[in-house]
């Protein structure tokens, strides 16, 4: 059987191929994560729900009283995102808006009874489904150490990528056509 990659000779041609796609192997697990978050899912009869549907909601419940603009800049999200995604919560029932006393133009987000029924129901999915996730890794040679190394690596990842959310994607790499070093046309 042939394979896409290229012949490797020595070990440290081997390391340097792996080590030059790491960037891939990262983007491949943000997009499979991505596109879960986006899928409907029926995670008991009856409840059909995405996972950015159920996340926002166990968020509100976890925090209630938190604002769209406190939303919107934990997650990287625009307002117009989000605001289609509470309009939809709301509309089913799990959340609602209430305006924050002497500031009529804040809204303070709250889950409702059946948003909290629904926080706690999630809470018991993920569970299970973190444990069978957890069960599949272990079966496929990952260590308790590799996973608590894994999210440790995750949670300052993604505190560098929120550090960095401000910065243009400009200032990071150099426009196609133009020198590394040269200025940028204004």
């Amino acid at each position: 059987m042939e394979s896409n990659r290229p012949a490797v000779r020595h070990a440290a041609e081997e390391q340097l191929y792996h080590a030059a796609h790491k960037p891939g192997m990262m983007y491949d697990f943000v997009t499979v994560l991505s596109a879960m978050a986006t899928i409907p899912r029926e995670y008991e009869p009856g409840l059909t729900l995405t996972m950015t549907e159920a996340s926002t909601v166990a968020e509100i419940a976890v925090h209630p009283g938190v604002t769209a603009a406190q939303l919107c800049k934990k997650w990287s999200r625009t307002r117009g995102a989000l605001s289609q995604l509470l309009k939809k919560l709301e509309q089913k029932g799990f959340i609602c808006r209430v305006r924050a006393e002497g500031n009529d133009r804040a809204l303070l987000l709250y889950p409702t009874v059946k948003g909290m029924d629904l926080n706690a129901r999630m809470e018991r999915v993920e569970e299970r489904y973190h444990r069978q996730m957890l069960e599949e890794l272990q079966a496929r040679g990952c260590t308790k150490a590799d996973m608590e190394t894994f999210y440790r690596v995750t949670a300052c990842y993604t505190d560098v990528l929120r550090a960095r959310a401000d910065l243009q994607w400009d200032n990071l790499v150099p426009q196609y056509g133009r020198k590394e070093n040269s200025p940028a046309p204004d």
